[in-house]
């Protein structure tokens, strides 16, 4: 079982992450603060992060998550389509792909699965 932390400022997007994903320990965050708390004290496998946290982005977060030497495998969640600048972003901060925001529940688990797997 796979420890994965949802970062997204909308509660309900949040609730129906975690109830899809209910076979892995699953902790969550509204905001970059709640994130970077819950990398220190989860550590977790995988993290979901919403592109758009309101005050900052979510690559904001990944920029600070990965200075602070955070591993963990992310998939970053957004409702548009990703281009080229996010694609370019993403490949940077080395995130494994984008979650569709909502995305059906057997497509989170498999893109979840697969990237747990590597």
């Amino acid at each position: 079982m796979a420890t994965i932390l949802i970062v997204d400022d909308e509660p309900v997007n949040r609730f129906l992450i975690r109830a899809t994903l209910v076979n892995h320990n699953v902790v969550d965050a509204g905001d970059s603060d709640e994130a970077i708390a819950m990398v220190d004290a989860h550590r977790p496998d995988l993290i979901i992060l919403d592109l758009s946290l309101g005050r900052e982005s979510g690559f904001d977060v990944l920029r600070q998550l990965r200075k602070r030497g955070c591993a963990s495998q992310v998939l970053l969640y957004t409702a548009t389509a990703p281009d080229a600048s996010m694609k370019e972003l993403a490949d940077l901060y080395d995130a494994r792909g984008f979650l569709p925001k909502p995305g059906e529940p057997q497509e989170v688990i498999a893109l979840v699965e697969a990237t747990l797997a590597g």
